[in-house]
């Protein structure tokens, strides 16, 4: 991840943007729901404007995605809990 807040800004927009065409939604619609204007969903999308975590929240409820992939956290690593073997 780039340490760019711009950079980061930009690349949050397409999440959403790209959750949203995936979820067959408008730019209205979610806005709608989200209780947020177009206008300003249209500026988050567009990396124009940055988003507080509770709207980042709302919108991943309303898309039916997991928050850390919404905001593009990287996958934690997966612990498995079989014994490891040794070669002799």
């Amino acid at each position: 991840m780039t340490s760019d807040p711009l950079a980061q800004q930009r690349a949050l927009g397409r999440r959403i943007r790209t959750w949203r065409v995936r979820r067959q939604m408008s730019q209205a619609m979610l806005a709608d729901l989200t209780g947020i204007t177009q206008s300003t969903l249209s500026n988050y999308e567009n990396g124009k404007r940055d988003l507080s975590v509770s709207v980042l929240m709302k919108l991943a409820e309303h898309l039916d995605v997991d928050l850390e992939d919404l905001a593009g956290r990287p996958p934690r690593p997966r612990h498995s809990h079989a014994p490891m073997h040794r070669s002799a």
